[in-house]
């Protein structure tokens, strides 16, 4: 652990901390140490997550087994095992209809939202054809005006070329500059006309831009909803066609997934003498069980009889939930350590903002600064924590794991706890900055 180790000979000094270079190099040591943390849990997951989808192929295994022998023959099972199913096969035809009709339901809400959206993009090809018609006939009676215009040059330009023939250009030189210069308005008046026309024109490419981002909005929400729509009416469909399959099998999964360890009698299948440890995961194992506790892995052969796999899949339904519960506070417990984390890097960089300050202007005294006692204080939690994960090795339940770091996520960790190492550093920054920079 690069962090942890960088640590080690400077945790002494820490109270002695007097600029930000070394504010710095504290927050950077807790983060390195967080980012081992984080990748040894990860690693650990990998390992917990393949070992759970090894559990769970062994479960589903003997559920399919179960299911075909139950619909095949029931007089199979125990009287208990058909009494819950015809109760749990009750229940099961009421969640489906309430699900059943709550997909109509939203079948019908969406198809009200296409209807609302069909008619958002009908509005708006009127909205864009209103203007396009608005913006045309503005242009053309701008073009008009340029056609009047330009015929009156014309007309100028005849009178000056009358006026300047033989002698005029001298008698009628007076009358000559104030034919031009009325010219000149025109041509004056025809520019800014031509502008208006490409300002118009402009207008429309902005109105057409804006017209056609909603156009294409409307359009990505009204294919989104209909795809919605189109894997509800697969959907319906599909439960409609298989309604009696469905329920039957839905209350047979849920018996079978609520039989836990112990479940019937195992009186056959076991080893004469079980492994204290698996050889596959190597774990131990502290009872005569058909499965590794961690792994799922047999330590007998397969039973294949009812009775026999009904004991197996309680066995197995314990093995699983007590793997998943370890699994899901371990993912919470990462996700913990992986936030704070990030907020100790985007932390680093509101410091190394004001260290970049410090060091452009040279007119900025340095900072003296000391890291608040309670985020040393914090820090050295962090540090404690790295050191118990070194000791954390594959052969740990996942559970047994998430219950070692319990302390930390219930009382160390806390949101409380962690909001006060970075507010008192915060406080202490903004504190020392506006005494020493005045």
């Amino acid at each position: 652990m690069s962090g942890l180790r960088e640590y080690q000979g400077f945790l002494n000094q820490e109270g002695a901390m007097d600029d930000l270079g070394k504010m710095i190099s504290f927050l950077k040591g807790k983060g390195d140490t967080l980012l081992d943390i984080t990748a040894k849990i990860e690693t650990l997951m990998t390992y917990y997550n393949s070992n759970f989808n090894s559990v769970n192929s062994v479960r589903n295994d003997e559920y399919r087994f179960l299911e075909r022998e139950f619909f095949d023959n029931p007089e199979q099972f125990p009287s208990d095992i058909r009494d819950g199913f015809e109760k749990e096969k009750v229940r099961q035809e009421k969640l489906y209809s309430e699900n059943f009709s709550l997909l109509q339901e939203k079948q019908n809400n969406l198809s009200k939202e296409l209807e609302s959206l069909e008619k958002k993009r009908e509005h708006l090809l009127e909205e864009k054809k209103a203007k396009n018609m608005k913006l045309d006939t503005q242009e053309e009676a701008l073009k008009t005006r340029i056609s009047g215009h330009d015929k009156r040059i014309a007309d100028y330009n005849k009178k000056i070329d009358t006026l300047n023939s033989g002698l005029g250009f001298l008698l009628n030189f007076f009358k000559m500059r104030e034919i031009q210069k009325t010219k000149e308005d025109i041509l004056g008046e025809r520019d800014l006309l031509i502008d208006e026309i490409e300002g118009i024109r402009t207008k429309w490419q902005e109105a057409s831009g804006e017209l056609a981002e909603s156009e294409n909005s409307l359009k990505e929400e009204w294919n989104n909803r209909q795809v919605e729509k189109s894997i509800i009416v697969e959907k319906l469909a599909y439960l409609r066609n298989n309604r009696d399959e469905l329920v039957r099998k839905a209350a047979l999964h849920v018996l079978l997934t609520s039989l836990e360890a112990g479940t019937g009698t195992p009186d056959e299948g076991l080893p004469e003498k079980k492994p204290s440890t698996c050889d596959v995961c190597k774990i131990e194992n502290s009872s005569q069980n058909y499965f590794c506790r961690y792994c799922g892995s047999r330590f007998s052969g397969d039973r294949g009889d009812v009775a026999g796999s009904l004991v197996e899949i309680g066995e197995l339904n314990t093995v699983y939930t007590t793997l998943e519960a370890g699994m899901k506070q371990s993912v919470s417990f990462l996700a913990l350590t992986k936030g704070i984390l990030k907020g100790l890097n985007e932390f680093v960089k509101s410091v190394e903002s004001v260290k970049n300050s410090q060091d452009t202007y040279s007119a900025l005294p340095k900072l003296q600064i000391l890291v608040p006692q309670s985020s040393i204080d914090f820090g050295e939690k962090i540090n404690d924590l790295a050191r118990a994960l070194v000791d954390a090795d594959y052969h740990h339940h996942p559970l047994e794991f998430s219950e070692s770091v319990t302390e930390y996520s219930d009382s160390i960790f806390t949101e409380k706890i962690i909001a006060r190492f970075f507010n008192a550093m915060g406080d202490q920054l903004n504190k020392t900055t506006k005494e020493q920079w005045k």
